[in-house]
């Protein structure tokens, strides 16, 4: 028996949404309709609407898929942990200068240093060394993410 054409088209888009019913549309003919429609920025714009351009020093953190926050402890073999945050969006320079003040606020121990906060510059995570996973799921918490 061979296939038909709907039941190709069906199992070859299984696994994926269809794309919502009001962005379909006719391709137009040209193509310098369709960039006319595009607004461009320019300098005067940019200065008057400040509320549409992200502040610098603007980040956020995202949820998982599960509405948790993407804090995670790594532990590696020699026994060295390592707190992730992952899903960052914007300014993560920011969000670390922010980490470490906080977290040095929270050390107490005299005879180590306070945790260090780097950023993973092929990704955008921030590790910290050590387990700061609950402190740091209460900061952002309590910051309203």
């Amino acid at each position: 028996m061979r296939p038909t054409v709907s039941s190709l088209a069906r199992i070859a888009s299984r696994g994926k949404r269809p794309p919502p019913l009001g962005s379909i549309t006719a391709p137009s003919s040209s193509s310098s309709s369709r960039l006319s429609e595009i607004p461009q920025p320019t300098a005067s714009s940019s200065s008057s609407s400040g509320s549409t351009l992200r502040e610098e020093g603007w980040y956020h953190v995202n949820r998982s898929e599960g509405g948790k926050l993407p804090v995670y402890s790594k532990i590696r073999n020699g026994g060295a942990v390592t707190t992730i945050i992952r899903k960052v969006d914007g300014d993560v320079r920011t969000l670390q200068n922010q980490l470490t003040s906080y977290l040095a606020d929270l050390h107490i121990d005299p005879f180590t240093t306070s945790p260090k906060v780097t950023v993973r510059p092929t990704n955008n995570h921030l590790q910290i060394k050590g387990h700061w996973v609950d402190q740091v799921k209460g900061y952002l918490e309590g910051r309203g993410f």
